[in-house]
């Protein structure tokens, strides 16, 4: 069980984190905008992988659907990152 909490807690801020940078570099809002997206956003995709790894059975379960949603989200940050420095 701790395992469990302690791969959800790291899942989820990792995705959280990854998902909002991608949209901090593609929204045109002012920055106190995305902020405030960001915090509200973030909390809720967060406590929703968090739920989704405890509704789980087993921690593979829990992990099939979330790696790849991480893996496309880093990818697409490097690819913003690296076209916004051209």
């Amino acid at each position: 069980m701790w395992l469990k909490s302690i791969v959800a807690m790291l899942m989820g801020l990792l995705i959280n984190a990854s998902l909002m940078l991608n949209l901090t570099l593609v929204l045109p809002l002012a920055i106190d905008v995305l902020l405030l997206l960001g915090y509200v956003l973030g909390f809720l995709l967060w406590a929703g992988v968090m739920t989704w790894f405890y509704c789980c059975v087993s921690l593979r379960q829990a992990l099939r659907p979330c790696t790849p949603v991480l893996l496309v989200s880093v990818a697409l940050n490097v690819l913003l990152l690296l076209g916004e420095r051209q």
